[in-house]
Order: C-alpha cells, then sequence, then structure tokens
C-alpha cells in the first residue's frame, strides 16, 4: 500500500504571484515546472474535495540545473519559444531565433554582439553571427554540448555595451545551417568587463534557455 497526501489548494488573488524555493542540489539536468490550476475551491479543503473547476496544466520554460560550464548569472537570454521547426513559416526566410538579453546586474558589459554597420556602441538590436561573442550550441548528451556555425552579417560584428538593466532584441542566426540540424539547442554569451579585452582574457559566460528545433 502506498499513501500519500494531496495537499490543500494554494489561493493565488488575481495579480499576485506564488514563490516556493526548491532545493536544487540534488536535480542536476534538464526539468521544467508544471502546476495544475484550479478556480473556485473551497478554503481548507484538500483538492479533491474543495469542489474546483479545472482550468488546465501550466508548465515553465525547460531550465537547467547544473551542466552550465560556471555561468555568472548577470545576462538573462530567452527565446520567444521553446518550440520551432524548420518551416520557412516558423523561422521566417532569414531562419532567425529571436531571444531577449538582459544584463540584470549593477555593471557594464562589454561583447562583439552588435552590427559593424551601425556606428554606434549602444544598440537594440545584438547578433549571434559568425566571428560574435555569441555562440548556438546543440546538445550531445545530458552535459555535452558542441558549438554549431551561426550565419553572416554582411558588415561583420563589433563590440557594445551591455548596460545594467537594459533589454536588447537577440537575433540568432541559423540560416548557414540549411534545415540540417534538429534537437535541443541553447545560446552561449561571453562578455567581458573592458570594451578592450586583453588578448586571451578569459571572458565570464552566461546562457539561454534550453529549445527545440524539429524538421
Amino acid at each position: 500500500m502506498v499513501c500519500f497526501w494531496e495537499g490543500y489548494a494554494q489561493k493565488l488573488e488575481a495579480g499576485k504571484s506564488f514563490q516556493e524555493k526548491v532545493p536544487a542540489a540534488h536535480f542536476v539536468g534538464v526539468h521544467k515546472f508544471v502546476a495544475a490550476v484550479y478556480a473556485g475551491c473551497l478554503d481548507h479543503e484538500p483538492i479533491s474535495t474543495a469542489k474546483c473547476r479545472f482550468l488546465g496544466v501550466f508548465s515553465s520554460p525547460e531550465f537547467e540545473v547544473g551542466g552550465r560550464d560556471n555561468a555568472a548569472g548577470n545576462l538573462v537570454i530567452t527565446t520567444e519559444r521553446q518550440e520551432y521547426s524548420w518551416h520557412a513559416e516558423d523561422l521566417g526566410s532569414s531562419r532567425l531565433v529571436r531571444a531577449t538579453l538582459v544584463n540584470k546586474s549593477e555593471q557594464t558589459f562589454y561583447a562583439r554582439l552588435g552590427d559593424a554597420m551601425i556606428g554606434s556602441i549602444d544598440q537594440e538590436d545584438l547578433h549571434v553571427a559568425y566571428g560574435s561573442h555569441g555562440h548556438l550550441e546543440q546538445r550531445q548528451a545530458p552535459h555535452s554540448w558542441r558549438e554549431l556555425p551561426p550565419g553572416l552579417l554582411i558588415e561583420g560584428v563589433r563590440f557594445v555595451a551591455l548596460r545594467p538593466q537594459q533589454a536588447h532584441r537577440l537575433l540568432v542566426h541559423l540560416y548557414s545551417l540549411q534545415g540540417n540540424e534538429t534537437g535541443q539547442f541553447r545560446v552561449r554569451v561571453d562578455y567581458f568587463e573592458r570594451i578592450d579585452p586583453p588578448e586571451g582574457a578569459t571572458p565570464q559566460v552566461d546562457y539561454s534557455n534550453v529549445f527545440t528545433i524539429a524538421r
């Protein structure tokens, strides 16, 4: 016989948020949070007897515990979607994965992510392209990734500033892959505290969520 306690419904009022901390040390791997959501539940009753109305099951984006190769945690990189396909109506004729990059720290960092055709050090659109500090990686095993060649920008790439609390559009150029690669992917961004890091300087590194591309 197996016994378990289903617990009480956790009430969440409109416009409010719920937060719960889960110790991560023993959960290395790729995960997502899943929650069954109900409405109209009676107070102080288990779910099964609270006369709830079931609204559906909702899940978070995938995230990874461990295996992030010493991510610094200053940049938050989030793709617009979790799943893509190589169909033109999905990634578009330019074959772009669009993401948001936000510097959550209080320090300005620098990375070769800008369009060299634009002279400014401050650019709203950033690029994962050939020669940039943005990298597209494909999962080979639970904690093994290989880098894939991104597409080219005609004028090349240049250093730009990643200023505190500032959000950017990050465009991941995939057209060089010609629709041949499928599976799980992530974006890696290398960045520095100086706009002119010495040769061989070790960058700080952060990663996007994991996303999939199907045929």
